[in-house]
């Protein structure tokens, strides 16, 4: 019994299956790529209602983008300036804590903490933490 392979009828198989093997590959990369084309065009209406000041909007749109990208700073700073500019300072804390949590040892995100207690007019905590992470980071590098 001959058991080597038919390597003629092989390569005439794979030759006969490039064309639909092609358009299933072709049909995957498009269907990949619509989510990131609707990420992009709520990004760029984000962008729209920030800029005609419609934070509101705006702060709905950063905030499910900003939990669909956590690493991105941009989209982090974005909501958190669209809650700013809504003086809904008890959810910008819990958004910065929450990031702060999460990405432990991101300063950006330590550093916030202090800038939105200065921006309440806590002055005097927003010092205290400041220098806290001062401390922080002198021990960190010594």
């Amino acid at each position: 019994m001959n058991r080597t392979p038919n390597f003629g009828r092989i390569f005439a198989f794979i030759d006969k299956m490039k064309r639909p093997l092609f358009l299933l590959l072709l049909l995957f990369s498009f269907d990949a790529a619509r989510p990131l084309a609707a990420q992009e065009n709520k990004e760029l209406l984000a962008r729209q209602y920030f800029g005609e000041q419609d934070y509101d909007k705006a702060a709905e749109l950063y905030e499910k983008l900003a939990n669909t990208d956590p690493a991105s700073l941009y989209l982090y700073d974005q909501y958190l300036q669209c809650l700013m500019a809504l003086n809904r300072w008890e959810e910008a804390d819990k958004w910065v804590r929450k990031r702060n949590r999460r990405f432990p040892d991101n300063w950006h995100y330590r550093v916030d903490i202090g800038y939105l207690l200065g921006k309440q007019g806590k002055e005097p905590e927003a010092q205290a933490w400041y220098e806290g992470l001062q401390r922080e980071a002198s021990r960190g590098s010594a």
